[in-house]
């Protein structure tokens, strides 16, 4: 299924997992539709209305993962979603920037991390991907397709290469 960039970060107090073209409808999808949301930022265009429609625009009944889906889901065609920002759950944080371009997720425990990888992956029985990450605590990994292309492991080199600052990682080599 992807073909896109992931990076991953594991430390023992969160995970940080960023994604290359990936939807906000679609990173929500990997949380349970029960689990609860407080969407801390929403900033968008609506096609042919001037101005921006911010978290204060918004149906005041979005609490659950699935009620957000499915605002976005309705609303896909009228909405340029700018920038996403939420806590789920018992902490677990999503972001995401020009809706499709790019996705970061802040995990509160491996277990949970793990389970989103397996779910952008749609591999179970691809254990070494998973083996690479657990094996690298604090070092920032850089995945193409499942295949380890760099692992930094100075704070200065994953400041440096983190994706989330770059306009695409197709420079790393």
């Amino acid at each position: 299924m992807l073909n896109n960039y992931i990076e991953v970060i594991y430390r023992d107090e969160k995970t940080e997992v960023h994604v290359s073209e990936m939807q906000t409808f679609d990173a929500l999808r990997i949380f349970s539709t029960s689990e609860s949301i407080l969407i801390t930022e929403f900033i968008a265009e609506i096609f042919g209305r001037p101005g921006l429609f911010t978290q204060d625009d918004l149906p005041k009944d979005l609490h659950t993962v699935g009620a957000v889906v499915d605002f976005l889901v309705k609303n896909n065609e009228n909405v340029g979603l700018i920038d996403f920002s939420a806590t789920i759950g018992d902490g677990d944080i999503l972001y995401t920037h020009d809706d499709g371009a790019f996705v970061a997720f802040t995990f509160l425990n491996k277990t949970k991390a793990l389970e989103c990888l397996r779910h952008l992956t749609k591999d179970d029985s691809d254990c070494e991907w998973f083996l690479t990450v657990l094996k690298n605590p604090g070092k920032w990994i850089l995945f193409d397709n499942r295949t380890v292309k760099k692992i930094f492991t100075t704070d200065e080199e994953i400041e440096q290469y983190k994706f989330l600052k770059q306009s695409a990682p197709s420079h790393i080599n």
